[in-house]
């Protein structure tokens, strides 16, 4: 069986940070503990995906990252032609029940693909057509 792995020092920052979200939730809910409980399930749902991330290889991301980046901005195109406005502003995505906004992918696949190019190209920029096209 393989050895689960964990930064040991960015994981008790993660609990510090996640520890002071909910007594900032509580605080702020006004002693209310339905978000209370809501933001506790919010955190045991995002300790298992990241335990889940954690364990893939960076080979994996890296060959990954471009397959990313093509969802992803196939997704804001779908927000532009599809998505819902709300509050003036077209930003949702809606597939059935889920609702999501799309941005929050591009955030970790340009992440993802700009470290790939770093890793390939270095710090110098050639060529500008060398940013869009592998």
């Amino acid at each position: 069986m393989k050895k689960l792995y964990f930064d040991k020092v960015l994981l008790f920052y993660i609990f510090i940070l996640l520890i002071y979200s909910i007594i900032v939730m509580y605080s702020v809910s006004l002693e209310n503990l339905y978000f209370v409980k809501c933001k506790v399930l919010q955190i045991i749902f995002g300790i298992f995906v990241m335990i889940f991330l954690s364990q893939i290889s960076i080979k994996m991301y890296e060959y990954l990252s471009f397959y990313l980046y093509v969802l992803s901005i196939f997704l804001l195109l779908l927000v532009f032609f599809l998505g819902s406005v709300n509050k003036g502003a077209q930003r949702w995505l809606e597939i059935g029940f889920l609702r999501f906004q799309p941005s929050e992918i591009v955030k970790i696949s340009i992440s993802l693909m700009m470290a790939k190019f770093i890793k390939y190209y270095g710090y110098t920029l050639v060529n500008i057509r060398n940013i869009f096209f592998f």
